[in-house]
């Protein structure tokens, strides 16, 4: 094998270089190609109104970060993309129904906002599941 290294050194040479050069490259690559990092919930205000009441809602705003951290796991556990996804659906009005109506503010200054509405037995999961967790941070 000495003498085929002896003979082939300049091969062998190039093939490594070329090697370890895809190796840097791949690297550089991943490593310019990081997404950002989605930007992290500051504040929410929120309101809720109960039907039949007659009450003006009032605006609470939170920036406690674990009441933050809870907000980003229900939105995460149910796949909901405030102002995007549909957080309303069909849901149809009722006496003593609660609308709960959301804004969130981000770390980078934009904001997103999103309803729900839970009435009777026509409950999605997220509606009640955010109605809860609002109520909990009146408390």
């Amino acid at each position: 094998m000495g003498a085929w290294l002896k003979a082939h050194t300049v091969g062998v040479l190039v093939a490594a270089a070329i090697i370890l050069a895809a190796i840097v490259g791949v690297a550089l690559f991943a490593l310019t190609n990081v997404p950002a990092a989605a930007p992290v919930i500051s504040q929410v205000t929120y309101s809720q109104t109960q039907a039949g009441t007659n009450a003006t809602p009032a605006d609470v705003v939170v920036t406690s970060a674990s009441r933050m951290s809870a907000l980003q796991a229900l939105l995460t556990k149910y796949d909901v993309q405030p102002g995007v996804t549909d957080t309303l659906g069909a849901s149809s009005g009722c006496v003593g129904g609660l609308t709960s109506n959301v804004k969130l503010t981000y770390t980078d200054g934009k904001t997103a906002e999103f309803s729900t509405y839970v009435c009777g037995s026509d409950n999605p999961e997220f509606s009640t599941a955010v109605s809860d967790l609002l109520a909990s941070w009146r408390s």
